[in-house]
């Protein structure tokens, strides 16, 4: 007997550190507030972001 179960599990982890410090300057160049990424949209300009840093 088997449960298929769909593994489409998204998990990451954030750095509280890293938003502090950099929080003004994505604001500035972004235009709203950095934290926990809400949407795919979010996540993907804090990972460009920070990847410059």
């Amino acid at each position: 007997m088997g449960l298929p179960i769909n593994g489409d599990i998204y998990v990451w982890m954030t750095r509280y550190d890293l938003i502090e410090e950099y929080k003004d300057e994505f604001k500035k160049q972004y235009g709203y507030e950095m934290g926990i990424p809400k949407t795919f949209d979010e996540l993907i300009d804090m990972v460009k972001f920070l990847k410059t840093k």
